[in-house]
């Protein structure tokens, strides 16, 4: 069995996921706070369970665009601004 050295490791994909999913956190946490918004309320004003919202924000679980959609909406941003 050859080892290629060169190549990107098997890992790299699911390092760039980890990266984005920090990032949405952060961010989705960040412009929540700054609009003095709980995550219940924010679940009310989304229709996203309050259940997902937190795994969001604990970098449990990734978000689909729709529900990024929900969220930017809810927070009156765009969805850019949770995925820049």
């Amino acid at each position: 069995m050859t080892l290629n050295l060169y190549s990107n490791p098997p890992y790299a994909n699911d390092v760039k996921e980890v990266t984005m999913l920090q990032n949405l956190s952060a961010k989705l946490k960040n412009h929540r706070k700054s609009v003095w918004m709980t995550q219940k309320q924010l679940s009310d004003k989304s229709g996203v369970s309050l259940t997902e919202i937190r795994n969001i924000e604990r970098q449990r679980t990734n978000a689909s665009l729709d529900t990024v959609d929900l969220l930017a909406d809810a927070l009156e941003i765009s969805p850019i601004e949770l995925l820049k």
